[in-house]
């Protein structure tokens, strides 16, 4: 099979990291893979492609290309550019149309969603979100297929855009789980807390500082991940009494960082389906986590971490309180984190129903 994979995303984030990992694996099981990339993108995505021997095209020229799939990956759900780009793919016949929304729910798509006060340009007018819904109907419509990355997201496409059920289909993501777990580093010491991310709004890194000045206890908080409230985020960092923080930029070992910490935790106000849990998941390390859209699918309250409410900077410190005391949890819930990847979130379960997607379309 001839597969493009296109996406507009020029950070080397989530949703390169999801393309990068079904272009190597499909083109391990003998398809032919190429990935599009916009112009500007950063360079660590191109050399990541030259390192698996793949295929690159600009993402302008992708349409033309011959294939069989052309799917395009939105880290977005309003890139506006896609109206252009799926009219185009659409006229190539024989040609399957795929589009995975990587995040479809944002606070231009769902005004329940507050907006990043750092943020003017886009905020929404009246009439614009009748507008940003009709425009965004005629983007998916050319669309075989729309992929949505947890059953949250499905459901939250099928009822804002009115698509035919069967047209929209949930696939995880998944990732690859090393072999051994490396056992949590002194287990009775400070409780190390590790976050990554961008370094926005969206990610709730503030709530996790204002959680940090409400606990009880002490924390070592370690963030990984670049992006414009970098220095706001070190200022309110320096004024905590008593939690250290660490802000450790972009790291190419993102995936394994979670080894040297006790407890992921993810504060964010919104998330489809986030590589940061399934990654800790997979070292076998303790969620806490936002209880926002497909994270309740990946950790099981109780079990396999703790879910808190959005913008709740005290049940946050409660929750992560509450494991500081209880070391012993901690283990349990990493155990059984690693456990439920293993049987629904790993990388080839993904690639899997992801083919099976392109074989129904």
């Amino acid at each position: 099979m001839r597969i493009v994979l296109a996406t507009p995303a020029a950070e080397a984030g989530g949703v390169w990291k999801h393309v990068l990992d079904l272009a190597a694996g499909f083109q391990q099981r003998g398809h032919q893979v190429t990935v599009a990339l916009p112009p500007g993108a950063e360079p660590r995505m191109t050399e990541a492609a030259d390192r698996l021997g793949l295929r690159a095209a600009p993402l302008q020229e992708s349409r033309s290309l011959q294939a069989d799939v052309w799917h395009l990956h939105l880290p977005k759900s309003l890139e506006w550019g896609a109206l252009k780009w799926m009219a185009g793919a659409r006229r190539v016949r024989g040609r399957a149309t795929i589009v995975t929304e990587h995040l479809p729910r944002v606070p231009a798509t769902d005004p329940t969603l507050p907006w990043d006060p750092g943020v003017v340009l886009g905020r929404a007018k009246p009439g614009a979100a009748l507008a940003k819904t009709a425009l965004k109907k005629a983007m998916l419509l050319p669309a075989d297929r729309v992929i949505a990355v947890s059953e949250h997201s499905r459901r939250f496409l099928l009822s804002r855009y009115g698509l035919r059920p069967e047209r929209v289909v949930a696939v995880p993501n998944g990732v690859v789980p090393p072999e051994v777990v490396e056992p949590v580093p002194d287990p009775e010491g400070v409780l190390r807390v590790l976050s990554v991310g961008a370094l926005h709004f969206r990610k709730g890194y503030d709530v996790l500082l204002d959680a940090a000045a409400l606990s009880s206890g002490t924390w070592s908080v370690s963030v990984i991940g670049e992006g414009r409230e970098m220095e706001a985020i070190r200022a309110r960092a320096a004024e905590l009494p008593r939690t250290s923080v660490d802000l450790l930029g972009w790291r190419p070992d993102a995936a394994r960082a979670a080894e040297a910490a006790h407890v992921l935790c993810l504060p964010s106000r919104s998330e489809a389906m986030p590589y940061s849990v399934l990654e800790a998941m997979a070292c076998g390390r303790a969620v806490v986590a936002s209880a926002v859209d497909g994270v309740p699918e990946l950790v099981e309250d109780g079990v396999t971490g703790l879910l808190v409410p959005p913008d709740d900077p005290s049940a946050l410190a409660a929750a992560l309180d509450r494991l500081d005391k209880d070391r012993a949890a901690v283990l349990e819930m990493g155990a059984a984190g690693r456990a439920r990847l293993l049987s629904r979130f790993t990388l080839e379960t993904m690639l899997e129903s992801t083919l099976r997607v392109y074989e129904s379309a």
